[in-house]
């Protein structure tokens, strides 16, 4: 009874009109299920990245007003990024060796 059934299902052009409409829509087409997956993760991951790009774009507007109204810090930041002395000071440059001596 259930085979029949079944196969009476086979048959039906309903049946097959509606399987390949789901494959198509979850396929084969452009806007498919497949796709929106795809881009609700990417979405996720660019969300991650703005976050991260406005905790980034915060800091360097702290450092930034501190750059602006402070003395020791433009002091301190002249000196790791220029390479700054004050006169009678001997300047000590050190790098990293090679991995492979």
């Amino acid at each position: 009874m259930a085979s029949k059934k079944f196969l009476r299902l086979l048959r039906s052009p309903y049946f097959w009109i509606t399987v390949g409409a789901l494959l198509w829509i979850g396929l084969l087409d452009p806007y498919s299920w497949v796709e929106q997956v795809r881009l609700a993760r990417r979405l996720a991951e660019m969300r991650q990245q703005y976050a991260f790009y406005e905790q980034q774009t915060a800091l360097l507007r702290k450092e930034a007003i501190a750059l602006a109204q402070d003395a020791y810090t433009q002091e301190a930041y002249a000196r790791e990024h220029y390479r700054v002395k004050r006169p009678g000071e001997k300047l000590f440059i050190l790098q990293r060796s090679s991995p492979n001596p």
